[in-house]
């Protein structure tokens, strides 16, 4: 992304790809040092922010926010454990409000999304809106 850049817009090109991929590494590195978040989803971020810079990357992955959260729920209901999720949701809420932390009886359940999937995937939507004309 950054050779690429450099070589279609020069110095302009060469700054917006390495401030696009600082924003993708910045803004996940958080979630990454938690383990919310994979080294793969982490880089593949940074790279996507070479290739289309920091505005398309910012939107790019609020957008994959909302693909996660559709991916999580068709696991969920594929897998069968749509009641307890709810149950957990309510219980984390209601420990929110009360301003506690949730107790043991929140379970934690083993559903993963890799994010490199899903941000890949609102890349490829991205692409087919654009071509489609539905988004500029």
């Amino acid at each position: 992304g950054v050779v690429l850049n450099t070589l279609v817009g020069g110095w302009g090109g060469l700054k917006l790809s390495l401030f696009g991929a600082g924003v993708g590494l910045l803004l996940l590195l958080p979630f990454m040092l938690r383990n919310y978040l994979g080294g793969g989803g982490w880089k593949l971020a940074g790279t996507l922010g070479a290739f289309v810079g920091p505005g398309l990357l910012v939107k790019l992955l609020m957008a994959s926010v909302f693909v996660v959260g559709v991916m999580f729920l068709l696991l969920v209901i594929y897998k069968g454990q749509l009641r307890e999720t709810l149950r957990n949701v309510g219980r984390w809420v209601a420990s929110l409000v009360g301003f506690h932390m949730p107790g043991l009886e929140v379970s934690r359940e083993s559903l993963t999304i890799p994010y490199g999937v899903a941000l890949a995937f609102t890349v490829v939507l991205y692409g087919i809106a654009r071509s489609l004309g539905w988004i500029a």
